[in-house]
């Protein structure tokens, strides 16, 4: 089925290694690794935790496999670090014993432009910028997997 939409800008960013989360502690992820971004929105040596978006409506993914563990609670959130406030949040509060658990979350979400008087406040140059942070409490530090388990992709739509 055709829905219409056609892709203007997007990037895919994952990473390279394990990240550890402390336990009870919101954490942001790091991406050291773009697999594609074809409009400088992301840096993998500044900020790498950040994606900036500029005015648009996007498809937002992300995806978060976390080491296997039996203990405790697990949440993804996206967070609009620009106007301080979270866009989407997924939590599991039972996990198995054996397998990696694996949270995700989607969001179309209609990025404001600068000045714009119907929507939230953004910055004056137009560009938002977005994070995903983690939260565990398994009672230790628990590694969010890196490589191609863990990954962000963010895509704009016409």
């Amino acid at each position: 089925m055709y829905c219409g939409a056609r892709v203007t800008k997007y990037v895919i960013l994952r990473n390279s290694v394990d990240q550890a989360i402390p336990n009870s502690a919101l954490t942001a992820l790091t991406w050291d690794r773009q697999d594609v971004d074809t409009d400088d929105l992301h840096s993998s040596s500044a900020n790498t935790d950040l994606i900036t978006l500029p005015p648009g409506l996007w498809l937002i993914i992300a995806v978060v496999a976390w080491q296997a563990n039996a203990t405790g609670y697990r949440e993804i959130r996206l967070s609009d670090v620009t106007n301080n406030f979270d866009i989407a949040f997924e939590s599991r509060s039972s996990v198995s014993v054996n397998t990696a658990e694996r949270l995700s979350l989607a969001i179309i979400w209609a990025v404001p432009g600068a000045g714009s008087a119907t929507s939230t406040p953004t910055s004056t140059t137009g560009l938002v910028s977005y994070r995903v942070n983690v939260f565990q409490s398994s009672g230790a530090s628990l590694n969010v997997l890196g490589v191609r388990s863990s990954y962000l992709m963010a895509v704009q739509l016409a």
